[in-house]
């Protein structure tokens, strides 16, 4: 049983934005009186379907809980609410949602190239980073961050960065060739014009447009780990006018492989408010604990910030071009104990001191070394 309330994550969101800046003290009785209020039509509308909020979809379950576990009379103040940063889109840099979209027709066009020849696959992976680095360096030279980018600008960064981790971009190569090999198992020859499979940080699932010569296809990025069944969903109305059921695609988005996906790439950007203490627990603490107990305080301080996507699966992940910790949100809970939020950091922390290691023409990031370090942890089984 599954009960879709609509807008829930969007409200989870809002509230984490405003309790990132902080709440101004003429505002906490509306934002008090909001939160109760989401939570009691929540409550409301599944008692009306016979169900608790426990049949929710784990992103809408894990929002709801995170609200009713708000300690509302708590709330960060913000005093200076006028005293803020600049605004998303105050950086400008032309034309990188045309490089994305001419970097993934690349990547389809030359697609057995790149899962055969490494040449070819460290080639563009450098590409990508370069990207990356560029948009970095003019957003540091005035004195901003992407996270100033217009949204269009930012989600395509995020895709660069999400891409600039070779495991991420051999697991899209790896999507991109099973949707192939569905396309040619349902085309034979069937098809008037070719169809082009692009993957891209998009809000839609997936969305195609039909050009004189060809048809794009462009597809959430979360779809890179789809199964064979859930691409022939996709593919079939490009070779029937029967309307087809979308049913295990509707229950893939909803699974803890997608949802890691879109998280990670919304995590890319550090928030413009940006805090490491959270509701219930501070990445400062954590790590200054992590660091003195398992590496004698050696360690240097990464950046450090939580994402803003609750999570069901991957709760952090650690980026090595931007040295950054990100933490999952649904961590910061009452509920969630230290050693649970410890270990997380303590196991990010691993990919910064044994990074990534090449070993025949392949990189790895959980070596044998890592594991070994890894098992270390005293609580790690419970963990």
């Amino acid at each position: 049983m599954h009960i879709r309330i609509n807008g829930l994550v969007k409200i989870f969101n809002q509230v984490r934005q405003q309790l990132a800046a902080g709440i101004p003290p003429s505002e906490m009785t509306v934002f008090r009186e909001r939160v109760q209020h989401v939570i009691a039509q929540v409550e409301q509308i599944c008692r009306q379907q016979r169900g608790t909020p426990q049949h929710l979809p784990a992103p809408s379950r894990n929002a709801y809980n995170y609200l009713k576990n708000l300690d509302l009379e708590n709330l960060p103040v913000n005093e200076n609410p006028h005293n803020t940063q600049p605004p998303a889109g105050e950086l400008r840099i032309r034309n990188i949602v045309g490089t994305c979209e001419l970097l993934s027709a690349e990547m389809w066009d030359h697609l057995s190239e790149l899962l055969t020849d490494e040449r070819s696959f460290a080639r563009l992976h450098r590409t990508i980073c370069d990207n990356v680095a560029d948009i970095e360096a003019v957003a540091r030279q005035q004195n901003l961050t992407p996270a100033h980018l217009p949204k269009p600008s930012q989600m395509a960064y995020c895709w660069l960065v999400f891409l600039s981790d070779p495991d991420n971009f051999r697991s899209h190569l790896a999507g991109l060739a099973i949707a192939n090999r569905v396309l040619n198992r349902l085309s034979g020859n069937r098809l008037e014009k070719p169809v082009q499979i692009q993957f891209s940080n998009m809000r839609y699932i997936y969305r195609y447009k039909t050009y004189s010569d060809h048809i794009v296809l462009r597809c959430s990025e979360g779809l890179i780990s789809a199964p064979e069944n859930v691409w022939t969903e996709i593919l079939q109305r490009f070779f029937s006018r029967r309307r087809f059921s979308h049913k295990l695609l509707d229950e893939f988005v909803q699974t803890a492989k997608f949802q890691q996906i879109i998280a990670e790439m919304d995590g890319a950007t550090e928030p413009l408010q940006s805090q490491t203490k959270g509701q219930v627990h501070d990445l400062d603490a954590i790590f200054e604990r992590v660091n003195n107990h398992y590496f004698n305080g050696k360690m240097d301080r990464p950046n450090l910030h939580w994402n803003e996507m609750l999570t069901t699966g991957k709760m952090g992940h650690y980026h090595q071009l931007r040295d950054t910790i990100m933490l999952s949100v649904t961590l910061d809970q009452p509920n969630v104990p230290d050693f649970v939020v410890d270990y997380v950091m303590y196991h990010e922390l691993l990919h910064k001191k044994h990074g990534i290691q090449r070993k025949n023409g392949r990189y790895y990031g959980h070596t044998g070394a890592f594991r070994r370090e890894e098992k270390k942890f005293p609580d790690f089984e419970r963990a």
